[in-house]
């Protein structure tokens, strides 16, 4: 067991690193700890045994990792478009006029090196994009796993926007194995329909099971959430439906988990073992001759296998596969395991097999949930209970027993769910106390039912009907969820919390899962309960902080003062359904557990500034909105684009004129407008009606400046209430050569000067002659594509910069 915890940290430990070690250090280490291992004993022989295990698996991800970071994509291909010849491997992911799908490449042409195996490939069907709507379009062409094609694609590095609490796309991707992204120039040719590996040929199964479902629930309002639930492709779910799931905890529940792959084997392996004890050999029955059990054991873990390739071998099947198979192959041994040990050889092999399965939110909660589950049932066995109960005394002690698990479960997850997903579901109990019945015992296994089926029937009423019916139970679920789930208590938004809470809240719930009898044990709650009241930083009268979002080719910035709140700008909209406000503002404010927003600015009416707004408020409390156009105008062309409501959680919010002259202060901290009033107040703004904001501390200036050009920056130095030295300054409109002139740079005298851009943006953004004239002034230039979000404290203790991707780097990280 030594040996085996030193492998698991060790593995854990690598996938935390920022640079890989050198490996040679690593086998002089394993090979002087084996030899020591051979002459001592006692206590220093565990050490050693975790030593080894430590080295071993570092070794062993080391060398992975090495291999997969040779497979990149080199700077001269970057951007540029490259012919190649690539083989489908995974399920394609239609959305609405784009194609996705994950590709090895056979052939390069003359092209090679520096263009990886892997690619993920977006395929765009005609030009009918939108902002506000985007149009489906009516033929595009089948990909399917297994197939090859030429193509010619557009290649870039895997890119993220690196915020607190948002997610980290480039970790994904590369646990994921994808070393590039493509996106399809021209029209590519299919060069053959089927050239199958045994993992293309699953996926292809998977493919063909999914389409014949999409011909009863395609068109259904949960009929992605029930092919989810029969093959694992929940790419199809709506982002409405994964808050909700989110919100009512009921995500586990959705996806092919470990219950589900449990419940099948069990009813199979239950099922085989009735059929066998009724089958007959040579004259008497085969139990007979025959250990029964073991046979029906092995067809369960036959149809578990086929379960999870079906659900795509996502961690928590394989984590459920893995324990089934184990506790078989010990049981033919005859060698019984102990939960504990069958759960560390499941995730040594899990880790083996990936390494980088330790970083899936999957690989904690499966485990986590299952230890607790197994720990509450066996003390619940251990309960004495009188011979005889009435049925009104039976019935209330399985309720009892039943809330008692539901709420220790919740109370366990706590930790993993506040690192995750900054959010803890209150309504979680009540939920899983109607859905693990209805979904996992009735929805479920009839979903499984129907796709058996339909595979072998061909459409007709009776299996449309048996569709509708299915997709009825689980409607009838999602609309009570829905009803839970808008209660104002149903959960509660957690701020990020430290590594140190993290383990005293983590020791808590062990202390509180220990046996009966410990003395004191239920005062354990007391090292969980800090984590709910925690606050990122303490600010004093006349201090701010201000966090300059890493949010692409837009605008965003977030102040902090002692007690309140203020955003100036709201992102960038992308689509119809995609806009920054949910995608990275709401997930950070989560993150910095804040609640309200007390003051709006938007600085102008162009989509990269005010993308964000329709979403925000909507989403969070907003008091008080500044913006250099009709706000409520503009709302009302959204709602009227976009085809939907727009309500703001405080329907008293109004807006104000930002110009100059305006001012208010808040914990001592001065906000004062500097732009000149320009006119009547325009319907929608642009970049040189830009509001611009000055934020005057106890010890420390900021300029935002949103996308002044340099005719404004003129006015701007030349107007009575401009008051440099301004230490930090947004470099305006994202350092394009029409801003950021000579005398506008001498007249600021920042410290610190700030763009936002995206990475390889088309627009060249900031140009470098600007990022120069910042520079050749003594100013700290920061871009947020290189830096990721960049926070800046004013303290008494002065000023303070952390720059997130520095923070949160990993050595596969750009």
């Amino acid at each position: 067991m030594w040996l085996c915890v030193g492998l698991l940290t060790g593995f854990f430990l690598l996938q935390q690193l920022a640079v890989l070690p050198d490996m040679q250090w690593l086998l002089v280490a394993i090979i002087v700890i084996a030899v020591t291992l051979l002459k001592i004993v006692s206590l220093w022989r565990c050490i050693g045994l975790f030593l080894l295990g430590f080295c071993l698996s570092l070794g062993y991800g080391i060398y992975h990792a090495k291999q997969r970071l040779a497979d990149y994509l080199s700077e001269q291909h970057e951007g540029k478009v490259s012919p190649v010849v690539v083989h489908v491997q995974q399920l394609a992911i239609y959305r609405d006029n784009m194609i996705q799908f994950d590709v090895e490449v056979l052939d390069k042409g003359s092209i090679k090196e520096g263009i990886p195996s892997h690619i993920r490939v977006y395929w765009s069907q005609g030009e009918l994009f939108s902002l506000y709507k985007r149009e489906r379009v009516d033929k595009v062409p089948e990909v399917r796993p297994g197939q090859v094609w030429e193509m010619s694609l557009k290649l870039s590095r895997p890119n993220t926007l690196m915020n607190p609490g948002g997610f980290d796309n480039e970790s994904y991707l590369f646990r994921e194995n994808i070393r590039a992204i493509g996106n399809v120039i021209g029209t590519p040719v299919l060069k053959e329909q089927e050239q199958h590996t045994l993992q293309s040929y699953i996926q292809a199964w998977r493919h063909d099971i999914r389409k014949n479902l999409q011909t009863y629930w395609g068109d259904k309002r949960y009929g992605a959430v029930l092919i989810a639930l029969v093959i694992g492709d929940q790419q199809g779910i709506s982002t409405q439906d994964w808050l909700l799931f989110n919100r009512s905890g009921m995500t586990h529940l959705v996806s092919i988990s470990g219950s589900h792959i449990t419940m099948l084997s069990g009813l199979v392996t239950l099922l085989s073992l009735w059929g066998l004890k009724r089958c007959s050999w040579q004259g008497s029955l085969l139990a007979n001759h025959y250990d029964i059990s073991a046979w029906a054991y092995s067809f369960g873990i036959v149809i578990a296998l086929l379960y999870c390739l079906l659900a795509g071998w996502g961690i928590p099947a394989q984590r459920t596969f893995l324990m089934l198979l184990l506790g078989y192959i010990f049981y033919l041994l005859q060698r019984p395991l102990s939960l504990y040990q069958l759960f560390i050889i499941t995730a040594i092999i899990v880790l083996i097999l990936d390494p980088w399965a330790i970083l899936s939110t999957g690989f904690y909660l499966s485990f986590a949930a299952v230890a607790v589950l197994h720990i509450l049932l066996n003390r619940l066995r251990q309960r004495q209970r009188y011979p005889k109960q009435e049925h009104r005394a039976l019935y209330w002690q399985m309720l009892k027993e039943w809330a008692i698990v539901q709420g220790v479960i919740t109370l366990a997850l706590a930790p993993f769910l506040m690192y995750f997903f900054n959010q803890i579901s209150f309504i979680s109990p009540i939920v899983n106390a109607y859905a693990v019945v209805s979904v996992g015992l009735i929805i479920t296994p009839m979903a499984l039912l129907f796709a058996l089926l339909s595979v072998f029937f061909e459409p007709n009423t009776w299996l449309h009907h048996l569709a509708l019916i299915n997709h009825q139970l689980l409607s009838w679920v999602m609309e009570l969820t829905q009803y839970l789930a808008q209660l104002p208590w149903a959960s509660l938004d957690v701020s990020i919390i430290p590594m140190w809470m993290r383990v005293l809240c983590g020791l808590g719930i062990f202390i509180l899962l220990l046996p009966r009898g410990i003395p004191y044990r239920y005062l354990a709650l007391i090292f969980v309960v800090p984590a709910f009241f925690f606050s990122q930083h303490h600010l004093r009268e006349g201090e701010w902080q201000a966090l300059f979002f890493d949010i692409g080719q837009a605008g965003a910035v977030l102040l902090k003062t002692k007690n309140h709140a203020l955003l100036f700008d709201t992102g960038v909209r992308r689509s119809a359904n995609d806009d920054s406000g949910g995608r990275v503002i709401l997930p950070t404010l989560r993150a910095l557990g804040i609640k309200a927003i007390d003051t709006l600015v938007v600085s102008h009416a162009d989509i990269d500034h005010s993308g964000g707004l329709a979403t925000l408020i909507q989403s969070i409390w907003v008091k008080k909105a500044y913006a250099s156009f009709q706000l409520d105008r503009f709302l009302d062309r959204e709602e009227r684009l976009l085809d939907q409501k727009i309500e703001s959680l405080n329907p008293l919010l109004s807006y104000k004129r930002c110009a100059e002259g305006q001012t208010f202060v808040v914990d001592n901290v001065i906000f004062r407008f500097l732009n000149p009033v320009i006119g009547h107040i325009p319907l929608k703004s642009t970049n040189h009606q830009s509001c611009v904001l000055a934020v005057e501390g106890k010890y420390h200036r900021l300029l935002l400046t949103g996308d002044i050009l340099a005719e404004q920056e003129q006015q701007l130095y030349q107007s009575t209430a401009f008051s440099p030295p301004y230490q930090i300054v947004q470099v305006p409109h994202h350092g394009s050569k029409s801003s950021s002139s000579q005398e506008f740079i001498n007249a600021v005298q920042a410290k610190y000067a700030i763009a936002q851009t995206a990475y390889k943006n088309r627009f060249k953004h900031p140009h470098p002659q600007i990022k120069a004239r910042w520079q050749q002034q003594g100013t700290v230039f920061l871009n947020t594509a290189d830096t990721g979000a960049v926070q800046i404290s004013s303290t008494i203790l002065n000023l303070h910069v952390d720059l997130f991707r520095e923070q949160e780097r990993r050595y596969w990280h750009r």
